[in-house]
Formats: C-alpha cells, structure tokens, sequence
C-alpha cells in the first residue's frame, strides 16, 4: 500500500503561500481541505502524534500539527497529473459542501467529521489512480456511482470504497472517518457514511451524470433528511428539479402516468414498465414526456422525487 498521495501543484502552492505570508488560521485550514491529499496528510500527522481523543476536524488537525517536526513535510513530491484528478478534486469540495448542508438539515452535531470525511470520501480513486494509469477504463461517467463501484471491483478486483478506507487505516485516521470513507457505497449506510453518500449523489446530479434516484430517497432517509429537505436541496443544485407551485394542490398526472412514474421509483426500465402496463416502449416514452412538460422537471429522477415529495407515488 502506498504511504503517501501526490497533492495537486496548485493547492501546494496555495497552501505554501498561505504559510510564508503568516496568513490567518481560516486560510491555513481552507487551503487544506481544499485538496484530498493535504486532507489525508494533516489529519495522518495530527493522529499519528494524538495522545488523547482522535482528530476528525481539520481545523483542530492543523493546530495539532503546527508544531511538529513534520508539519514541514505536509504533502509528497508534485506530480503530473491529468484532468481526472483536478475533476476528483472539484468533486470533493462539492461532495464537502453539500455534506454540511445535509448534515445542518438532518439535525447532525458532527458535522466537523462529516466535512472531513467528505474530503476524503473518493481517496481510494486517488490512490488507483496513482498506482495504475488504467484506472479510467473502469470509470463511465453515464453510469450511476454504484455501478461504477460494480465495474471497479471487475476491472482491479478492489473498489475505491474499500481501498481508500484501507489507506485511510493505514494512517491511522479515527474510524468515524474510516468507516464512512469505506462504506458510503454500502447497499444501507448508517451514520456520517449515509450523509457523504447522500452528498454525493447530489454531486453527481449537479454535475448532470445519473444517479440511482431510489437509492437517494433510501439513504437520504438513513441520514436523517425528510423527503420536503431532499427535495429542496435537489431543488438548490445547478440543475434543479423546476416544480410549479400550482401542483401543490392537486397531482397534475393521469392515472396511467403514476404508474409509469411508480415503475421508474421501483428501478425499473422502459421496456420492463411497458410489459407490465401492456403498452408499447414509445407509449411509456410518450408518457415520460407528458410527466415532465406536466411536472416541469427534465429528467427520470426529478420525475421520481417531484412526485414522491408530494405524496403521488
């Protein structure tokens, strides 16, 4: 197992910058969680050299290593890397960001370890990516994320998931963020792990890829989120669900229509609703399109997740 990841040029520099103007601590912490490996690196450190309770807060990481010999060596050598890893890195900080709003809206007291977590949620592709260059052959961005879980596990016989929660062990990282790391792509994640899942689905909707919309409404659940809060933080997101408020009232779908938008919450594919409806595969598309001119939604899942916040399915 490798003992260290290659950070991002521009976030070293970044956070060098920060060090050699003597910057406020803010600065230090953001310029730290900014990057998965600077992440991994300052929270090893500080609980490395933890005497007492484990360091799941950057922002406490940071101090506790300020003094450290090895506070110099906070990142490994700079590496060359391709747009993949700067993609990882914008996917962290957004998977960050909107871990701490489910967090807030689920009520949760630990948000300092869910952000952590969130940071480093995808190190286990960091870490195939620096150890084979074929990682991308098991990545489709037009799979949903379990499914890219599935084909990892073909392609290098080992996930992401469990191999960044195995580097993360290495490190000695608390297993509060262990544990999340290496089971947010659990089939039923409990605790911080639901939430960066369920921060993470909605990363992946934001940045418009497909995402398993039955398993959102399932985890969001585990995680402590309503169904009225899922859908505003949907609705919040770069491409949101656009539902009218003249709907609130009444359902606007047919009989029949409902019961293509049940299929498609069962998982369940256009020709396997057309068989079970009797119809024909362009007849369920014909509905599809009528449930989204009616919904003012776009896609199957904002389908789903309209009606379900409304009690029609």
């Amino acid at each position: 197992m490798i003992d260290r990841l290659p950070a991002l040029l521009e976030s070293k520099e970044r956070l060098y910058a920060v060090v050699r103007h003597r910057g406020p601590a803010r600065d230090l912490v953001a310029a730290v969680e900014a990057d998965p490996a600077l992440t991994l690196t300052v929270l090893g450190i500080a609980n490395q050299a933890a005497v007492g309770d484990a360091i799941t807060s950057v922002r406490e990481a940071v101090k506790a290593v300020a003094d450290d010999r090895r506070g110099a060596e906070f990142v490994a050598a700079a590496e060359r890397w391709d747009h993949g890893a700067e993609r990882l890195r914008v996917h962290a900080l957004a998977v960050q960001r909107l871990a701490g709003l489910v967090a807030d809206r689920a009520g949760r007291h630990d948000s300092d370890a869910v952000i952590a977590a969130a940071a480093l949620h995808d190190l286990g592709k960091v870490a195939l990516g620096a150890l084979t260059e074929g990682h991308r052959a098991g990545v489709d961005r037009q799979a949903t994320p379990e499914e890219g879980v599935r084909r990892e596990r073909r392609h290098f016989g080992v996930d992401h998931a469990a191999l960044g929660g195995t580097l993360a062990r290495s490190w000695k990282l608390p297993d509060v963020l262990c544990e999340a790391i290496d089971g947010h792509h659990d089939e039923r994640p409990e605790g911080v792990a639901a939430v960066v899942s369920v921060a993470d689905m909605l990363a992946h909707f934001a940045a418009a890829d497909p995402i398993d919309v039955q398993r959102l409404a399932d985890v969001g659940d585990r995680a402590g989120l309503s169904g009225e809060a899922l859908s505003t933080l949907l609705h919040e997101q770069p491409y949101p669900m656009l539902v009218h408020s003249d709907f609130a009232e009444r359902c606007p779908l047919s009989e029949r229509e409902l019961r293509v938008v049940r299929g498609l919450r069962a998982g369940k594919g256009g020709k396997q609703i057309a068989l079970e409806l009797g119809i024909s595969e362009s007849t369920v598309r014909s509905h599809l399109h009528r449930i989204y001119r009616r919904l003012g939604v776009a896609d199957r899942a904002q389908a789903v997740l309209a009606a379900s916040a409304r009690g029609w399915v």
